[in-house]
C-alpha cells in the first residue's frame, strides 16, 4: 500500500464518518423542530375548531329556543288558530331554515307529539311522541340529542328540541335536525391539505365529520381498532398512529358543549418531507466537500511530502548501488531537508573511508608486486648459482652473495611495507566497525523518533477529530437555530394573520350588533305604531315584539362572541410578543454560536497544520531508517573487503618470511661454497678482490 493511500484512506473514513453524523443530527433536529411547529399550529387549529363547534351548536340551539318562545308558535298550536297565524308561523320556520342551511327539518309538535307545522312536507301530521327529543322537551328541557343518521338523507345529524310554554305549562315542542355535514363544508374542508385535515368523532368514536364523505358513519379509520374510543374517553391528547395506510400524528380535543372529539391529523411524510430533503442536500454537499478535501490533500501530499521523499528514496537506492557521486538537494528547511543533509554527510564520509581503503589496497598490491619481483630475482639468482657452479664456485659464490644481499634488502623493505599496510588495514577495519556501531545507534534513534512521531501524529489526529466534531456540532447548532428562527417568524406571521382574521370577525360582529340595535329600534317603533292602530295592529304588535326579542337575543349572542373574539385577539397579540422575544433570543444565540464556530475553525486549522508536520516527521524518520539499513549493509561490505585485504597481507608477509629463510639458507650454502673453493684454490688466489658492498 502506497504512502499516499495510507494518508488519504484514514482521512476519507474520518470525513465520511463526520459527514454521516452531521447529516443524521441535522435530520433529527430538523424533524423535531418541524414536528414542534406543526403540532403548535395544529393545536391552535384544533382549539379554533373546538370553539367553532361550540359556537355553531350554540347558535343553532339559540335559534330553536328563540323560535319556541315566539307568539306565532304558541298561536299555531291552538286548535282554532286562524290560517293567517298558521301561515305566519310557517313563514317564521321557513325563514329560520333559510338562514341556517344546516337545519334539516324544523318541526312544531303539539303536546301529543303530532307534527303541526314543518319545513319538510313528508313529516306533516306524523306522530313523533315516542322520540326521546320530544319527551325531553315536553319535560321542560332544552334537549341536544346524540348524533344519528337521517333516514331521509343519510347524513349525520343531531336534534335540538325546545319546549313551547303557555303560562308555565308546556303545550308543544319545536325541534330540528342539524346536518353536521354543513360544519364540514364550512370549517373542515378549508383545512384539508396534503399535509393535514380535520375531523369530528362522536362520544362513542363514530366518525361524524371528515373531508372524505365515505368515511362518515364509520367507527374507526385508524389501524388501531381502539383509537376512536380512546380519543373519545380523553379530554385532549396526541397520538401516533396509522390512518388509511399513512403514518400520521393525531391531535384532538373534546368539545365541552357537545362531548364531541374535534381532531386534526398530520401526514408525517408530507409535513416532514422538508427535513428529508434538507438531509439529502446536506449529504450531497458533504460528499462534495469530502471529495474536494481529499483531492486537495492528495495534491498537497504529493507536492510537499511524497515527491521529495521519492527523490530521496531514489538517491538512497543509487547510493546503495555504489553511485557515491549522487547529488542531494539540501535547500529544504524541514525534516526532509535535515535527512537529505545527513545523507549527504554520510556519503561524503563513506567516500573518504573507501578512498583510504583503496589507497591501502594499492599499497598492498605494490608490496605484493615487489615481493613477486624479489621472488623472480631469487629464481634468477638460483639459476646464476647453477651457472657459477659450472663456471667456478668462487666467482658464482661472489655473484650470488651480491644477489642474496639485494634480495635480503628488498625482502626487508617489502616486509616493512606489508607490516605498514597490515596496520593500516587493521585501523581501517576498526574505523569501519566504529562506523557500523554509530550507524546502528543512529538507526535505533531514527526508529525511536519514528515511533514517537507516529504517536504524536495519532494524538494530533485525535485532537483534530475532536476539533472537527466540535466545529460540525456548532455548525449544526447554528443551522438548527436558523431553522427555529425561520419557523418562529412563520408562526409569528400565522398568529398575526389569525389576529387579523379575528379582528375581521369582530368587525362583522359589530355590523351584526348595529343591525340588531336598528332592528330593536324598528321593532319598538313598529310596536308603537301597532298600539296606535288599535285592534287592527294587534297581530303586527305580536310580530314586532318577537322581532324585538330576537334582536335582543342577537345582541346578547353577538356580545358573547365579541368577548370570545377579544380573548382570541389578546392571546394572539401575547403570542406575537412572545415570538418576537424568542426571535431576539435566537438572534443572540446565533451570534454566540457563530463566534464559537469561528474559534473552533481556527483550532481545526492549527491542529491540521500540526498533524501534517508530525506526519512528515514520522514519514521522514521511516525513510531515514530504511536508508540507514542500506548504509549498514554497505559498511559491512567494506569491513569484509578490509578483512580480506588484511588476510592477504598476512599471507604475503608469511611468504616473505619463507623467502627470507630461503635467502639465509642460500647465504649458508654460499659460505660453504666459498669455504670449499678457498681450500681447493692455490694460496695466492685467496687474496682476490673483495665483492662490492661486502666485508669479511
Amino acid at each position: 500500500m502506497s504512502l499516499k493511500f495510507k494518508f488519504i484512506l484514514p482521512a476519507f473514513l474520518l470525513i465520511l464518518l463526520g459527514m454521516s453524523v452531521t447529516t443524521w443530527i441535522t435530520y433529527q433536529r430538523s424533524t423535531d423542530s418541524l414536528t414542534t411547529i406543526a403540532l403548535e399550529k395544529a393545536q391552535v387549529t384544533v382549539n379554533g375548531l373546538s370553539s367553532a363547534v361550540d359556537l355553531w351548536v350554540d347558535g343553532a340551539k339559540n335559534e330553536i329556543i328563540t323560535l319556541s318562545k315566539t307568539k306565532l308558535a304558541l298561536t299555531a298550536l291552538e286548535a282554532d288558530a286562524p290560517k293567517t297565524a298558521t301561515q305566519e308561523a310557517f313563514d317564521l320556520l321557513a325563514d329560520a331554515a333559510s338562514r341556517h342551511p344546516a337545519f334539516d327539518s324544523i318541526l312544531l309538535l303539539n303536546e301529543k307529539g303530532i307534527v303541526v307545522l314543518t319545513t319538510n312536507k313528508n313529516l306533516a301530521g306524523a306522530d313523533l311522541s315516542g322520540r326521546e327529543y320530544f319527551q325531553k322537551a315536553m319535560a321542560g328541557q332544552v334537549f341536544l340529542s346524540k348524533p344519528l343518521f337521517s333516514k331521509d338523507s343519510g347524513e349525520a345529524v343531531f336534534v335540538i328540541s325546545s319546549p313551547v310554554r303557555q303560562g308555565g305549562r308546556v303545550v308543544g315542542v319545536i325541534s330540528s335536525g342539524v346536518r353536521i355535514g354543513r360544519f364540514t363544508e364550512q370549517f373542515l374542508k378549508p383545512l384539508d391539505t396534503p399535509a393535514s385535515y380535520g375531523f369530528i368523532l362522536a362520544p362513542d368514536g363514530l366518525v361524524l365529520a371528515h373531508p372524505e364523505a365515505k368515511l362518515v358513519g364509520k367507527y374507526n379509520v385508524f389501524t388501531e381498532a381502539d383509537y376512536g374510543s380512546r380519543m373519545a374517553s380523553m379530554q385532549k391528547g396526541l397520538l401516533d398512529t396509522v390512518s388509511l395506510g399513512v403514518d400520521k400524528l393525531v391531535l384532538f380535543e373534546k368539545s365541552l358543549a357537545t362531548g364531541w372529539v374535534v381532531g386534526m391529523t398530520i401526514n408525517k411524510a408530507v409535513a416532514f418531507g422538508g427535513a428529508r430533503e434538507l438531509g439529502l442536500l446536506i449529504l450531497g454537499l458533504s460528499a462534495g466537500q469530502a471529495v474536494l478535501i481529499l483531492a486537495g490533500l492528495g495534491i498537497i501530499l504529493s507536492l510537499t511530502v511524497l515527491k521529495p521523499l521519492g527523490a530521496l528514496v531514489g538517491a538512497a537506492g543509487r547510493i546503495a548501488d555504489g553511485d557515491l557521486d549522487t547529488r542531494l538537494d539540501t535547500d529544504r528547511t524541514d525534516e526532509i531537508g535535515g535527512l537529505q543533509r545527513a545523507m549527504s554527510r554520510m556519503v561524503a564520509t563513506l567516500k573518504i573511508k573507501i578512498g583510504e581503503a583503496e589507497d591501502q589496497g594499492r599499497q598492498a598490491v605494490a608490496a605484493s608486486d615487489k615481493a613477486r619481483e624479489a621472488t623472480a630475482e631469487a629464481d634468477k639468482a638460483r639459476q646464476a648459482a647453477e651457472a657459477a657452479r659450472e663456471e667456478g664456485m668462487l666467482q658464482a659464490a661472489a655473484q650470488l652473495e651480491d644477489i642474496v644481499a639485494a634480495i635480503t634488502a628488498a625482502a626487508e623493505a617489502v616486509s616493512g611495507q606489508i607490516a605498514q599496510s597490515s596496520q593500516g588495514s587493521q585501523e581501517q577495519s576498526a574505523r569501519v566497525g566504529e562506523t557500523a556501531t554509530a550507524m546502528e545507534e543512529m538507526n535505533a534513534t531514527v526508529i525511536e523518533v519514528a515511533r514517537s512521531a507516529g504517536q504524536a501524529a495519532t494524538t494530533a489526529e485525535n485532537a483534530r477529530g475532536k476539533a472537527d466534531e466540535g466545529s460540525r456540532i456548532v455548525d449544526q447548532v447554528i443551522g438548527g437555530i436558523k431553522e427555529v428562527q425561520a419557523k418562529a417568524l412563520e408562526l409569528k406571521d400565522d398568529m398575526t394573520r389569525l389576529g387579523q382574521q379575528a379582528q375581521g370577525i369582530g368587525q362583522v360582529l359589530d355590523v351584526i350588533s348595529d343591525i340588531a340595535d336598528q332592528t330593536n329600534l324598528l321593532a319598538l317603533n313598529a310596536a308603537i305604531e301597532a298600539a296606535r292602530a288599535g285592534e287592527a295592529g294587534r297581530g303586527f304588535a305580536v310580530v314586532a315584539d318577537e322581532v324585538r326579542k330576537l334582536a335582543e337575543k342577537t345582541m346578547h349572542a353577538t356580545k358573547e362572541v365579541g368577548e370570545a373574539i377579544a380573548g382570541i385577539q389578546q392571546g394572539t397579540r401575547k403570542n406575537v410578543d412572545n415570538v418576537e422575544q424568542a426571535g431576539r433570543r435566537i438572534d443572540e444565540a446565533t451570534t454566540l454560536a457563530g463566534q464559537s464556530g469561528q474559534a473552533l475553525a481556527a483550532i481545526v486549522a492549527l491542529v491540521g497544520e500540526t498533524t501534517d508536520q508530525v506526519r512528515s516527521i514520522a514519514t521522514a524518520a521511516e525513510q531515514q531508517s530504511a536508508t540507514a539499513e542500506e548504509i549498514n549493509r554497505s559498511v559491512a561490505d567494506i569491513s569484509r573487503i578490509a578483512g580480506e585485504t588484511a588476510m592477504a597481507l598476512e599471507r604475503s608477509d608469511g611468504e616473505l618470511s619463507g623467502l627470507a629463510d630461503q635467502t639465509r639458507m642460500l647465504r649458508g650454502l654460499i659460505d660453504d661454497m666459498q669455504g670449499g673453493a678457498a681450500k681447493a684454490l692455490p694460496s695466492g688466489a685467496s687474496g682476490r678482490k673483495a665483492l662490492p658492498g661486502r666485508t669479511r
